[in-house]
């Protein structure tokens, strides 16, 4: 939503007005099809419909271009106060329109003695709470009670109606204190099963993710458990070329069945003697079947 026009000292020209709220550009950007909107109307109504207010094309806010000359321009021209009819006659930029209201003397504020609820200007406030108010306090009151006197009831002040006008209002005040403290405790009741919630679905996916890790390890260890029995095969057929009568074992090997096999590397080698051996590096649950294996062929 734009500025009202109201509120500049001079005219505002068309240009400068949103296409959708016709009032002046806040935060101006651009379509691609050359109409101007404040970021504030356009992006709920392209999220919601996806096209241009025209109907003229279909937009994303991806497609909105900030118009920051434009902004600047609007920004630096000259506004009247909010509080215009309250009195206030000072003029200033647009920029600085939320520095002057925090501050300005004409801005409305509520008298805060107890029973008085007056609103009046924020530059008459402390002069009407302590010397026009007829709720400012005046003393304490000497006969016994203790409590404070106002300006309306000094003459004929009651200890006895006012104590009990003071134990009200405590039991007053404790009782939207004790409302405000259970509705901070069902609000963090609330946030606490949120977390908790939260908490349980991570360690849920925790667990998913930890069997899909253990699933693909599985699958690398048969991966490389094929590529180990691949191996063993390129060096029998080597051996064979050769014709090497140490590699009798061999032909009983290929009628393995290389899923059921979990070893990771076996290295045919020579000792000193020229004997041909296994050497078995690494391996996993079928080694003792192999090494069983090997026992009864060498």
């Amino acid at each position: 939503m734009g500025f009202d026009s109201e509120k500049f000292i001079l005219n505002i020209s068309e240009d400068k007005k949103c296409a959708l709220c016709a009032c002046v550009l806040d935060n101006p950007v651009k379509t691609p099809c050359d109409h101007i909107f404040c970021s504030g109307c356009i992006l709920p109504w392209v999220v919601r419909r996806g096209k241009c207010p025209k109907d003229c094309q279909v937009l994303t806010p991806h497609d909105l271009d900030n118009l920051l000359p434009l902004r600047q321009t609007i920004l630096d021209m000259v506004v009247k106060c909010d509080f215009v009819e309250r009195g206030c006659g000072v003029t200033f930029r647009l920029m600085d329109l939320v520095s002057h209201t925090q501050d300005c003397a004409f801005r409305p504020v509520t008298c805060e003695n107890y029973g008085c609820g007056a609103t009046l200007n924020a530059g008459d406030l402390v002069h009407h709470e302590a010397d026009e108010c007829m709720f400012r306090p005046v003393g304490i009151c000497q006969k016994g009670c203790g409590q404070v006197l106002l300006q309306n009831n000094q003459d004929n002040h009651d200890c006895l109606e006012a104590l009990k006008l003071h134990i009200n209002q405590q039991e007053l005040r404790i009782g939207t204190l004790s409302e405000d403290l259970k509705r901070q405790n069902f609000k963090h009741e609330k946030r606490e099963k949120g977390l908790l919630g939260k908490v349980t679905d991570l360690h849920n996916d925790l667990k998913n993710q930890a069997m899909k890790f253990e699933n693909k390890l599985s699958e690398c260890k048969q991966h490389l458990t094929r590529l180990s029995m691949v191996g063993m095969r390129l060096a029998w057929e080597k051996n064979v070329k050769i014709k090497d009568p140490y590699c009798r074992c061999w032909p009983q090997l290929q009628t393995w069945d290389i899923e059921s096999v979990d070893i990771k590397v076996i290295m045919l080698e020579r000792d000193k003697k020229g004997s041909l051996g296994f050497n078995i590096m690494g391996g996993f649950t079928g080694m003792h079947t192999i090494l069983k294996f090997l026992k009864t062929m060498l």
